[in-house]
């Protein structure tokens, strides 16, 4: 059997709808935010995505490659749906309860897989450790513990070690 083809690339925005917004060349047309300038143009499939964005520490895992099968399974069924949602958006048509659901489930993902989300449960979790550690390591029965084994094995530990 063959290897599993590797998804190195992966994007945080599906290629389908980038490619909404390209120009008459085929390019988007980027606004940096952060430095206020136009970027130059570039095509959709070198936006919005990194190498093994799903990784962890950016690089190849299992975890990053089924979570890109996954997303790419999801995308495909909403690329499917997206134009004739959309057109009927534009044509203040009808839009039934599968459409809110297709298009609520799209926002979702395009929130929760982006940069933003990704550091602001990044700053969460550092927190969440300093918060636990200093539960656990700045209470008085730790020093009781380091002293017992201080004790026990003949080590010596400085008041500022155990600070």
């Amino acid at each position: 059997m063959a290897d599993k083809l590797v998804t190195k690339n992966q994007h945080y925005v599906p290629k389908f709808y980038l490619e909404r917004f390209i120009n008459d060349d085929s390019k988007l047309e980027i606004l940096d935010c952060e430095k206020r300038t136009i970027a130059r143009q570039r095509a959709p499939k070198s936006v919005c995505k990194a190498d093994f964005f799903y990784g962890l520490n950016d690089t190849y895992d299992d975890v990053s490659q089924a979570l890109e099968d996954e997303f790419q399974k999801l995308e495909s069924s909403i690329a499917n749906d997206y134009d004739a949602i959309a057109k009927r958006f534009t044509d203040f048509s009808e839009i039934t309860r599968d459409d809110k659901l297709i298009i609520a489930t799209f926002m979702a993902m395009l929130w929760l897989r982006g940069p933003y989300m990704r550091k602001q449960t990044k700053k969460m979790d550092e927190e969440m450790i300093k918060m636990m550690t200093k539960v656990r390591f700045g209470s008085e029965t730790i020093r009781h513990q380091l002293d017992k084994l201080t004790h026990e094995n003949g080590y010596k530990i400085s008041d500022k070690e155990k600070e």
